[in-house]
Order: structure tokens, then C-alpha cells, then sequence
């Protein structure tokens, strides 16, 4: 579905209408042909699938207090959408949105919203990538990050520097506990990304992720060119 902002006629809009997608990249607004995913129906595909059905069927057992919790909760913890709007989840959405990502990862799931902040940002972050041992090594501060807390790491790579715009491409790659420190060893990167060759450019975004709650810290991002 478009996400649409009116202006004189209108001022900005993202996502897809139809057959046609609208997006932006480093030169401003740009149409193009809606392209239909192939459903590989791969092992996290189809864990996600069940993630998700299991905990739809969980708020439906949930009684009412608990469903207006999560509805106040949701109420007071907007999310920002693609065009930097600040939008108000419903109660489901937001129950559904912290659990499916503790269960995946083996954490306990929960009936009532956070009675606590989501974690502090990192306060810095860098990498380096290697064709030489395929991997994208992490380095962040603070380190270690506390107890009870992960490092939630997602990211893409473009065949050059020059691709800005990269929300669209960015995939969810790894969820470690970091109390042994930085620098962490992404070897995730290629195996869920394909093998990184020479000139391409590396990006990642990394959250403080709270095993308790399943709330994310705001993400930092860092980029690099992959090096031999």
C-alpha cells in the first residue's frame, strides 16, 4: 500500500499502488514497475509465518484488561513510518510487534506491555569487511552492553558507495549477547547476504536489543567498503 502526504497535490508518497511502486533515492523522487516477490517458502520464512500466526492466536486468548493495556501501551509509544510520521499501533499490532521478536530467538514471550524504556542507543559504532574471511567485524561502545541485553544487527550491501537510500534493502541478520565485548564477529553477513567481493559496500544498523521486554534501542548505522 502507497503511504501518501498531501501537498498542492501531493507532497510526498512511498510504497505501491497498483503495479506501480514510489520510492526515493539520492536524486529525489522516482516510479518504477511493481515487482512481485517469488515466496521461496524458506526455514525463516516459514518460522516467521508461525511466529506470527502463534502470537495472533495468543492476543485472542488474552482477557480485556490485558488487551487495553497493550492499547494504552501502543497509545504511548508511537512508531515513526516511512515518510517520518509519527503512527499509533493498535494493541495487537504492538503485543505481536515486541513478542515475535523474543520467541523466534527462544526468549518468553508476555501478556503485558513494558513497564520500562526501551534501552539506551549505542553511543558509537564502526566495521570492516574482509573478502579474505568473509566476514564484517562490529566494533561499539558501550561495551559489554549490559546484562539481559543483545546486540540486534541487521543489514544489506550495494555494488557500490554511491546507493544512499538503502531502508529497503536492509535484512535481519543476527541477535548475539556481546558481554564478552566488542570487536563481534558478523559472520552472518554472508551467509545470509551472499559472499562479499571486493568494492561492494557494507552497511549495518545495530539496536540494543532487551531480552525482557523486546523493545529495540534507536539504531546506529556504519558503512564500509569491503576491503581484500
Amino acid at each position: 500500500m502507497a503511504k501518501i502526504r498531501l501537498g498542492t497535490i501531493v507532497g510526498q508518497i512511498s510504497g505501491s499502488a497498483g503495479a506501480t511502486t514510489f520510492s526515493h533515492g539520492r536524486f529525489g523522487a522516482y516510479i518504477r514497475l511493481r515487482s512481485i516477490p517469488v515466496q521461496p517458502d524458506s526455514g525463516p520464512q516459514l518460522l516467521r509465518r508461525a511466529t506470527l500466526s502463534g502470537l495472533s492466536s495468543a492476543w485472542g486468548a488474552l482477557d480485556v484488561t490485558k488487551r487495553l493495556a497493550w492499547k494504552v501501551w501502543a497509545q504511548n509509544n508511537p512508531i515513526t513510518d516511512r515518510l517520518g510520521d509519527k503512527r499509533i499501533l493498535s494493541g495487537a499490532m504492538a503485543y505481536v510487534q515486541c513478542n515475535a521478536r523474543l520467541q523466534p530467538l527462544g526468549w518468553p514471550t508476555f501478556d503485558v506491555p513494558p513497564v520500562v524504556p526501551a534501552p539506551s542507543a549505542l553511543t558509537s559504532l564502526s566495521i570492516t569487511a574482509s573478502v579474505a574471511t568473509q566476514n564484517v567485524t562490529v566494533a561499539f561502545a558501550p561495551s559489554p552492553i549490559g546484562a539481559a541485553h543483545m546486540l540486534w544487527i541487521c543489514g544489506c550491501k550495494t555494488p557500490t558507495p554511491t546507493i544512499n537510500y538503502i531502508k529497503n534493502l536492509l535484512r535481519w541478520l543476527d541477535a548475539d549477547t556481546v558481554l564478552v565485548g566488542t570487536p563481534y564477529t558478523l559472520t552472518a553477513f554472508a551467509t545470509k547476504l551472499g559472499a562479499l567481493t571486493l568494492g561492494e559496500r557494507a552497511i549495518v544498523w545495530c539496536s540494543v536489543f532487551d531480552t525482557a521486554t523486546g523493545l529495540l534501542s534507536t539504531p546506529m548505522e556504519a558503512r564500509c567498503n569491503v576491503a581484500a
